[in-house]
């Protein structure tokens, strides 16, 4: 192993008027990362517009609601039953409020 040294040049003196103007941001990078938002956006936008006409895109109005979650009633059995419990833990919850 040689134990002779190494210059290192030291750095040079800049007021960074000598740079490119493409120094700091690379421009294709941003070009890439803009049309991608784009394509993205687009993308969004023309899947919102096939199912607006279906579906609907307003969640707070009233047929809005039924696409979303549907509304069921229970009656204690079926309460019991969907919840895994017993119908008399499902009348004792009912007795408290809490059902």
């Amino acid at each position: 192993m040689s134990t002779a040294s190494v210059a290192i040049p030291a750095p040079r003196e800049s007021s960074g008027a000598d740079r490119k103007a493409g120094h700091y941001v690379r421009f294709n990078l941003f070009a890439f990362g803009v049309i991608m938002m784009v394509a993205m956006f687009g993308a969004f936008r023309m899947y919102q517009q096939v199912f607006a006409w279906e579906y609907g895109l307003d969640a707070t109005a009233p047929t809005g609601q039924n696409s979303l979650m549907p509304h069921q009633d229970f009656d204690s059995d079926s309460l019991a039953q969907y919840l895994h419990i017993s119908p008399t833990q499902v009348q004792k919850l009912a007795e408290r409020g809490n059902v």
